[in-house]
Protein backbone atom coordinates (compact mmCIF):
# COMPACT_ATOMS: atom_id res chain seq x y z
CA UNK A 1 0.00 0.00 0.00
CA UNK A 2 2.60 2.21 0.84
CA UNK A 3 6.28 2.36 0.23
CA UNK A 4 8.49 0.46 2.80
CA UNK A 5 10.34 3.22 5.17
CA UNK A 6 14.28 3.33 5.66
CA UNK A 7 14.62 5.63 8.02
CA UNK A 8 17.79 5.23 10.40
CA UNK A 9 15.37 4.72 13.73
CA UNK A 10 14.13 1.55 14.49
CA UNK A 11 11.10 0.96 16.99
CA UNK A 12 10.66 -2.60 18.77
CA UNK A 13 8.32 -3.67 21.43
CA UNK A 14 9.68 -5.90 24.05
CA UNK A 15 7.24 -8.03 26.26
CA UNK A 16 8.10 -10.17 29.19
CA UNK A 17 6.47 -13.43 31.04
CA UNK A 18 3.77 -12.65 33.46
CA UNK A 19 5.06 -11.78 36.57
CA UNK A 20 8.53 -10.39 35.49
CA UNK A 21 9.76 -7.79 38.15
CA UNK A 22 11.81 -4.55 37.65
CA UNK A 23 15.05 -6.35 38.07
CA UNK A 24 14.26 -8.78 35.77
CA UNK A 25 13.17 -6.99 33.22
CA UNK A 26 16.13 -4.50 33.52
CA UNK A 27 18.35 -7.74 33.25
CA UNK A 28 16.59 -8.73 30.11
CA UNK A 29 16.68 -5.55 28.53
CA UNK A 30 20.28 -4.85 28.68
CA UNK A 31 21.10 -8.22 27.71
CA UNK A 32 19.33 -7.10 24.87
CA UNK A 33 20.74 -4.04 24.14
CA UNK A 34 24.37 -5.98 24.70
CA UNK A 35 23.16 -8.19 21.63
CA UNK A 36 22.01 -5.53 19.28
CA UNK A 37 25.16 -3.16 19.92
CA UNK A 38 27.55 -6.27 18.25
CA UNK A 39 25.49 -5.83 15.10
CA UNK A 40 27.80 -3.49 12.92
CA UNK A 41 24.84 -1.58 11.72
CA UNK A 42 23.89 -0.14 14.76
CA UNK A 43 24.92 3.49 16.68
CA UNK A 44 22.67 3.60 19.92
CA UNK A 45 20.29 1.80 21.48
CA UNK A 46 17.87 2.99 24.20
CA UNK A 47 15.35 1.21 25.90
CA UNK A 48 12.75 2.07 28.08
CA UNK A 49 10.33 -0.69 30.27
CA UNK A 50 7.13 0.08 31.94
CA UNK A 51 6.06 1.67 29.36
CA UNK A 52 3.59 0.84 26.24
CA UNK A 53 5.04 -0.61 22.98
CA UNK A 54 2.38 0.16 20.64
CA UNK A 55 1.65 3.45 19.81
CA UNK A 56 -2.12 2.51 19.62
CA UNK A 57 -1.53 0.95 23.32
CA UNK A 58 -1.83 3.27 25.93
CA UNK A 59 -1.71 0.87 28.83
CA UNK A 60 1.48 0.85 31.24
CA UNK A 61 3.07 -2.76 32.88
CA UNK A 62 6.17 -3.32 34.30
CA UNK A 63 6.78 -6.16 31.62
CA UNK A 64 6.12 -4.33 28.76
CA UNK A 65 8.33 -1.59 26.99
CA UNK A 66 9.91 0.09 24.00
CA UNK A 67 13.17 0.12 22.42
CA UNK A 68 14.55 2.59 19.92
CA UNK A 69 17.77 1.73 18.12
CA UNK A 70 19.51 3.89 16.13
CA UNK A 71 21.20 3.02 12.56
CA UNK A 72 24.19 4.25 11.52
CA UNK A 73 24.01 6.41 8.01
CA UNK A 74 22.63 4.40 4.95
CA UNK A 75 26.22 4.23 2.86
CA UNK A 76 27.64 2.97 6.18
CA UNK A 77 25.55 0.37 7.41
CA UNK A 78 25.09 -1.23 4.03
CA UNK A 79 21.48 -2.51 4.58
CA UNK A 80 18.03 -1.14 4.43
CA UNK A 81 16.23 -1.00 7.98
CA UNK A 82 13.78 -3.91 7.18
CA UNK A 83 17.19 -6.12 5.87
CA UNK A 84 18.41 -5.31 8.80
CA UNK A 85 15.42 -6.65 11.22
CA UNK A 86 15.33 -9.96 9.58
CA UNK A 87 19.23 -9.86 10.02
CA UNK A 88 19.22 -8.86 13.80
CA UNK A 89 16.00 -11.42 14.60
CA UNK A 90 17.71 -14.32 15.34
CA UNK A 91 19.60 -12.20 18.23
CA UNK A 92 16.48 -11.13 19.63
CA UNK A 93 14.91 -14.45 19.86
CA UNK A 94 18.09 -15.80 21.97
CA UNK A 95 17.14 -13.39 24.38
CA UNK A 96 15.50 -15.23 27.17
CA UNK A 97 12.05 -14.72 28.59
CA UNK A 98 11.59 -11.41 26.13
CA UNK A 99 9.15 -11.20 23.10
CA UNK A 100 10.68 -8.61 21.13
CA UNK A 101 8.67 -7.20 17.63
CA UNK A 102 9.74 -5.12 15.02
CA UNK A 103 6.99 -1.69 14.91
CA UNK A 104 6.74 0.63 11.80
CA UNK A 105 7.92 3.83 11.81
CA UNK A 106 4.62 5.09 12.99
CA UNK A 107 5.02 2.55 16.41
CA UNK A 108 2.66 0.28 15.11
CA UNK A 109 2.74 -3.16 13.89
CA UNK A 110 2.64 -3.77 9.89
CA UNK A 111 -0.42 -5.98 9.75
CA UNK A 112 -3.07 -5.95 12.35
CA UNK A 113 -6.17 -8.08 12.31
CA UNK A 114 -8.99 -7.07 14.71
CA UNK A 115 -11.91 -9.50 15.69
CA UNK A 116 -14.69 -8.29 17.60
CA UNK A 117 -17.36 -10.17 19.59
CA UNK A 118 -19.44 -9.75 22.33
CA UNK A 119 -18.86 -13.43 23.37
CA UNK A 120 -15.73 -13.16 24.66
CA UNK A 121 -14.95 -17.34 25.13
CA UNK A 122 -15.46 -17.21 21.31
CA UNK A 123 -13.77 -14.47 20.63
CA UNK A 124 -10.42 -15.74 21.98
CA UNK A 125 -10.80 -19.23 20.66
CA UNK A 126 -11.29 -17.47 16.92
CA UNK A 127 -8.22 -15.36 17.90
CA UNK A 128 -6.15 -18.01 18.66
CA UNK A 129 -6.83 -20.08 15.70
CA UNK A 130 -6.73 -17.16 13.32
CA UNK A 131 -2.93 -16.40 14.85
CA UNK A 132 -2.05 -20.04 14.60
CA UNK A 133 -2.58 -19.83 10.65
CA UNK A 134 -0.80 -16.72 10.26
CA UNK A 135 2.24 -17.85 11.38
CA UNK A 136 2.13 -20.56 8.74
CA UNK A 137 1.28 -17.63 5.97
CA UNK A 138 4.54 -16.56 3.74
CA UNK A 139 5.61 -13.03 4.36
CA UNK A 140 4.21 -12.36 7.69
CA UNK A 141 6.63 -12.79 10.85
CA UNK A 142 6.42 -12.09 14.45
CA UNK A 143 2.89 -13.02 14.76
CA UNK A 144 1.08 -12.24 17.65
CA UNK A 145 -1.69 -11.49 19.97
CA UNK A 146 -2.63 -8.34 21.40
CA UNK A 147 -3.77 -9.83 24.71
CA UNK A 148 -1.57 -10.46 27.21
CA UNK A 149 -1.20 -13.54 28.99
CA UNK A 150 -3.34 -14.02 31.99
CA UNK A 151 -1.58 -12.74 35.59
CA UNK A 152 -2.09 -14.43 38.46
CA UNK A 153 -4.31 -12.47 40.30
CA UNK A 154 -5.20 -12.91 44.37
CA UNK A 155 -8.60 -13.97 44.88
CA UNK A 156 -10.23 -13.27 48.49
CA UNK A 157 -13.43 -16.02 49.46
CA UNK A 158 -15.17 -14.48 52.26
CA UNK A 159 -16.82 -17.45 54.39
CA UNK A 160 -19.72 -15.94 55.62
CA UNK A 161 -20.21 -17.97 58.29
CA UNK A 162 -17.12 -17.50 60.23
CA UNK A 163 -17.45 -13.25 59.24
CA UNK A 164 -20.89 -12.78 60.82
CA UNK A 165 -19.73 -14.56 64.01
CA UNK A 166 -16.38 -12.54 64.42
CA UNK A 167 -18.60 -9.01 63.13
CA UNK A 168 -16.16 -8.73 59.42
CA UNK A 169 -17.55 -7.20 56.52
CA UNK A 170 -16.88 -7.85 52.83
CA UNK A 171 -15.87 -4.17 52.85
CA UNK A 172 -13.36 -4.50 55.88
CA UNK A 173 -11.40 -7.32 53.87
CA UNK A 174 -11.29 -5.61 50.87
CA UNK A 175 -9.96 -2.16 52.24
CA UNK A 176 -7.33 -4.44 54.50
CA UNK A 177 -6.53 -6.29 51.06
CA UNK A 178 -6.02 -3.23 49.23
CA UNK A 179 -4.20 -1.56 51.45
CA UNK A 180 -1.46 -3.87 52.07
CA UNK A 181 -0.96 -4.63 48.86
CA UNK A 182 -1.67 -2.06 46.18
CA UNK A 183 -1.58 0.64 49.03
CA UNK A 184 -3.92 3.52 49.83
CA UNK A 185 -5.18 5.77 47.51
CA UNK A 186 -3.77 9.00 47.05
CA UNK A 187 -6.25 11.34 48.56
CA UNK A 188 -5.97 9.14 51.89
CA UNK A 189 -2.92 8.54 52.61
CA UNK A 190 -0.72 10.95 55.02
CA UNK A 191 1.31 13.41 53.35
CA UNK A 192 4.98 14.28 54.16
CA UNK A 193 5.22 18.37 53.95
CA UNK A 194 8.34 19.46 52.34
CA UNK A 195 8.61 22.96 51.70
CA UNK A 196 5.82 23.62 48.89
CA UNK A 197 5.90 19.95 48.06
CA UNK A 198 3.38 17.37 49.94
CA UNK A 199 4.92 13.98 49.32
CA UNK A 200 2.09 10.32 49.75
CA UNK A 201 3.80 8.42 52.58
CA UNK A 202 2.66 4.52 51.00
CA UNK A 203 2.90 1.72 53.44
CA UNK A 204 2.35 -1.48 51.87
CA UNK A 205 3.63 -5.24 51.98
CA UNK A 206 6.79 -6.10 50.91
CA UNK A 207 7.33 -7.32 47.13
CA UNK A 208 7.72 -11.08 48.52
CA UNK A 209 5.44 -10.88 51.20
CA UNK A 210 2.40 -9.98 48.63
CA UNK A 211 3.25 -13.00 46.67
CA UNK A 212 2.84 -15.24 49.82
CA UNK A 213 -0.21 -16.40 50.50
CA UNK A 214 0.78 -16.97 54.33
CA UNK A 215 2.05 -13.46 54.75
CA UNK A 216 -1.50 -12.10 53.65
CA UNK A 217 -3.63 -14.07 55.87
CA UNK A 218 -1.80 -12.79 58.27
CA UNK A 219 -3.29 -9.58 57.71
CA UNK A 220 -5.34 -7.81 60.58
CA UNK A 221 -8.88 -7.19 59.66
CA UNK A 222 -10.75 -4.75 61.89
CA UNK A 223 -14.66 -6.21 63.33
CA UNK A 224 -17.65 -4.12 63.95
CA UNK A 225 -16.84 -4.72 67.59
CA UNK A 226 -13.38 -2.99 67.44
CA UNK A 227 -10.50 -5.83 68.02
CA UNK A 228 -8.72 -6.94 64.37
CA UNK A 229 -8.62 -10.88 63.22
CA UNK A 230 -6.35 -12.28 60.95
CA UNK A 231 -7.83 -12.65 57.45
CA UNK A 232 -7.22 -15.85 56.97
CA UNK A 233 -9.27 -16.94 59.64
CA UNK A 234 -12.28 -15.55 57.72
CA UNK A 235 -11.58 -15.94 54.31
CA UNK A 236 -9.81 -18.50 52.05
CA UNK A 237 -7.19 -17.47 49.94
CA UNK A 238 -5.54 -17.91 46.52
CA UNK A 239 -3.60 -17.13 43.26
CA UNK A 240 -5.89 -17.54 40.06
CA UNK A 241 -5.09 -16.51 36.30
CA UNK A 242 -7.32 -13.42 35.45
CA UNK A 243 -7.48 -11.00 32.62
CA UNK A 244 -4.77 -8.03 32.64
CA UNK A 245 -7.03 -5.90 30.72
CA UNK A 246 -9.87 -5.85 28.01
CA UNK A 247 -9.55 -3.94 24.85
CA UNK A 248 -12.75 -2.66 23.11
CA UNK A 249 -13.19 -1.23 19.64
CA UNK A 250 -16.51 0.70 19.32
CA UNK A 251 -17.13 -0.80 22.62
CA UNK A 252 -17.41 -4.22 21.66
CA UNK A 253 -14.73 -6.19 23.15
CA UNK A 254 -12.17 -6.97 20.02
CA UNK A 255 -8.26 -8.66 20.15
CA UNK A 256 -5.70 -7.65 17.99
CA UNK A 257 -3.43 -9.81 15.87
CA UNK A 258 -0.17 -8.35 15.12
CA UNK A 259 2.30 -8.98 12.11
CA UNK A 260 5.27 -7.84 10.33
CA UNK A 261 5.51 -7.85 6.56
CA UNK A 262 8.82 -10.27 5.69
CA UNK A 263 9.26 -9.60 1.62
CA UNK A 264 5.36 -8.59 0.75
CA UNK A 265 2.94 -6.02 0.77
CA UNK A 266 0.33 -4.92 2.28
CA UNK A 267 -2.36 -6.05 0.06
CA UNK A 268 -0.59 -9.35 -0.44
CA UNK A 269 -0.65 -10.02 3.16
CA UNK A 270 -4.58 -8.65 4.00
CA UNK A 271 -5.48 -11.63 0.59
CA UNK A 272 -3.12 -14.68 2.15
CA UNK A 273 -4.81 -14.05 5.48
CA UNK A 274 -8.46 -13.39 4.53
CA UNK A 275 -7.78 -16.73 2.53
CA UNK A 276 -7.13 -18.58 5.73
CA UNK A 277 -9.99 -21.07 6.76
CA UNK A 278 -10.42 -19.17 10.55
CA UNK A 279 -10.56 -16.21 8.76
CA UNK A 280 -13.54 -17.64 5.99
CA UNK A 281 -14.98 -19.58 9.06
CA UNK A 282 -15.30 -17.05 11.69
CA UNK A 283 -17.94 -18.18 15.05
CA UNK A 284 -20.90 -16.31 14.89
CA UNK A 285 -21.27 -13.37 16.75
CA UNK A 286 -17.32 -12.62 15.94
CA UNK A 287 -16.76 -10.11 13.11
CA UNK A 288 -13.17 -8.78 11.29
CA UNK A 289 -13.29 -5.01 11.62
CA UNK A 290 -10.76 -3.57 9.01
CA UNK A 291 -7.66 -1.04 11.00
CA UNK A 292 -4.82 0.73 10.25
CA UNK A 293 -3.39 0.45 6.63
CA UNK A 294 -5.80 -2.12 5.80
CA UNK A 295 -8.50 0.12 6.48
CA UNK A 296 -7.03 3.08 4.69
CA UNK A 297 -6.25 0.48 1.44
CA UNK A 298 -9.89 -0.64 1.38
CA UNK A 299 -11.45 3.15 1.71
CA UNK A 300 -8.73 4.68 -0.71
CA UNK A 301 -9.80 1.67 -3.64
CA UNK A 302 -13.53 1.85 -2.44
CA UNK A 303 -13.30 5.71 -3.12
CA UNK A 304 -11.38 5.63 -6.59
CA UNK A 305 -14.10 2.72 -7.81
CA UNK A 306 -16.20 5.73 -7.11
CA UNK A 307 -14.29 8.50 -8.53
CA UNK A 308 -13.98 6.54 -11.62
CA UNK A 309 -17.45 5.46 -12.05
CA UNK A 310 -18.63 9.00 -11.64
CA UNK A 311 -16.11 9.95 -14.36
CA UNK A 312 -17.40 7.72 -16.63
CA UNK A 313 -21.03 8.74 -16.06
CA UNK A 314 -20.47 12.70 -16.66
CA UNK A 315 -18.48 11.72 -20.05
CA UNK A 316 -21.67 10.14 -21.56
CA UNK A 317 -23.59 12.59 -20.53
CA UNK A 318 -21.57 15.60 -21.87
CA UNK A 319 -21.47 13.23 -25.27
CA UNK A 320 -25.34 12.86 -24.57
CA UNK A 321 -25.70 16.98 -24.51
CA UNK A 322 -23.21 17.70 -27.10
CA UNK A 323 -24.48 14.81 -29.84
CA UNK A 324 -28.11 14.55 -28.87
CA UNK A 325 -28.17 10.91 -28.85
Amino acid sequence: FTPVGNKPVVFAAIEGPPGATAEEMTARSRDLTERLRTDPAVQSVFVTVGASGDAENTTSELRSGMATIVLKPREERGVTAKEWQARVAPLTRAVPDLRVSFLNEYGMSDVQVILGGEDEGKLAAAAIALADEMRDVPGLAGVRLSSPPANADLVIRLREAEAASLGVTAQAVAEAARVATIGEMDSMTPKLVDGERRIPIRVKLAAGDRASLDAIGLLPVRTQAGPSVPLASVADLSFEPGATRLDRFNRVPQITINAALDGITLGEATERIEALESFRNLPEGVRHKPYGDAEYMAEMFAQFGGALGAGVLAMMAVLVLLFRD
